[in-house]
């Protein structure tokens, strides 16, 4: 939390618009215990603050699939409503979140705008390896001209 803050107001400082964090998995065997609804508490509970400092500078925090809870749209979507802050948006990296089992036009589907799927609650993304490729098959599919 300390190091997220630090990094925003360092981000407000020199004019940069995005701070970049993820969730990642649970490597103590407390972590480990946690239940679904716990771990969605915990990492709300970590952005608290540095969502209010985001707020105040005028810095976006955004999160990057990089585990467990920000792989799934449906989790992912917990976050983000939980901490319930316009601060608060998605780093979207196709290649964590392939290799997390994510989808990523789930995630444009249900987080970017029907104009421009980098609009809404996705601000920034990230091509990786299997993910681009993927992706870029997928993207002449039907799917993506519902989205």
């Amino acid at each position: 939390t300390s190091q997220i803050i630090k990094a925003v107001k360092m981000a407000g400082a020199i004019g940069v618009k995005h701070v970049i964090t993820a969730d990642g998995e649970p490597k103590t065997p407390f972590g480990k215990g946690l239940t679904t609804a716990e771990a969605v508490f915990s990492i709300a509970e970590k952005l608290y603050e540095p969502l209010r400092f985001a707020e105040d500078y005028g810095v976006k925090i955004l999160i990057e699939p990089h585990g467990h809870i920000t792989d799934s749209v449906k989790l992912m979507g917990e976050v983000l409503d939980r901490c319930n802050s316009d601060a608060l948006g998605i780093n979207l990296d196709t290649g964590n979140l392939w290799l997390g089992g994510g989808d990523s036009l789930e995630m444009i589907a249900k987080f970017g705008s029907k104009s421009n799927m980098f609009t809404g609650r996705i601000c920034h993304r990230r091509w990786l390896k299997k993910g681009v490729h993927s992706l870029d098959a997928e993207c002449r599919s039907p799917l993506w001209e519902r989205v």
